[in-house]
This record gives structure tokens, sequence and C-alpha cells, in this order.
């Protein structure tokens, strides 16, 4: 299996998560409320987006497939055409993936406990994670 890791970095209210799978940075930073959905997700999914907020801006699609024990993310594609821009293939065990999950979810809740008034966002645009802790927290990622 593959090794996946996060950085996840803060600049006001907008919250930067950056992957690294196997020492291999993906591009861009991962879109935190497609990443809990994952798991009803199949097929190319805006998995990466830009730091603006604007998937057309720089995001891209991954090839995502979920199989009892692992998770398979193959190649990225373009966010307009859909082309594909780079070939890769990472399986990554479910225990990993829950473990980023819980990760995340884990600092999002630091942040409320710190100021439960907080604005954060994945960038510039976007959802206030905050709001959705509660549905993350019923993300089939977490469940064993």
């Amino acid at each position: 299996m593959d090794r996946i890791k996060i950085t996840i970095e803060q600049d006001g209210h907008i919250t930067f998560i950056e992957v690294l799978i196997n020492g291999n940075e993906m591009p861009k930073v991962l879109d935190v409320e497609t990443f809990f959905a994952i798991k009803q997700l199949n097929g190319l999914v805006p998995l990466f987006t830009c730091g603006c907020g604007e998937f057309g801006c720089g995001g891209y699609y991954v090839d995502v497939s979920c199989t009892d024990s692992a998770l398979i993310l193959r190649n990225s594609y373009h966010r307009l055409n859909r082309s594909l821009q780079s070939e890769f293939e990472y399986h990554l065990d479910w225990q990993q993936v829950r473990g980023i999950a819980q990760e995340i979810l884990t600092y999002l809740e630091k942040m409320r406990e710190r100021d439960p008034q907080a604005y954060v966002r994945t960038c510039e645009g976007g959802n206030n994670l905050l709001d959705l802790i509660p549905e993350f927290r019923k993300s089939s990622l977490l469940l064993p």
C-alpha cells in the first residue's frame, strides 16, 4: 500500500491541506468537503482545488474508486475538459484514510474550541468548515 501524509496550514480564516503520497506532493489543496464524502463518490472527483477557492481556476479531477481494502486514486484530469494531465495510481488502505479524516476533524474541533464564532474555509470562498463538523463526524470515512 502507498503512504499518505497531510500538512495543515492556517492563514487567517483559510485552512490549506497539502497532501503527500509516498513523499510526492499532490498539486493544489485538498477539498475537505469532497474528501469526507469520498466513499460515496466514484469516477472523476474534484478532490483538489486551487487555494483561491475556485475549482475552475486551478483544481483538478482525480479518478477515484473504492474497494473493501483501499481508496484508489488514479491520474489527474483537467478541470475544464477532463483531459488526462498526469498519470499515477495510489492505493491507500482505509485505516490510513480514516486516520487522515480524524486528523482533519480533530484540527477543526480545536479551531472551534479556540473560537466558536470563527469562519474557517479550505480556500478564499467556501463553506465554514466548523459548521460542517457534525456532518464530517457522520462520514463513512470514520467508520471502522
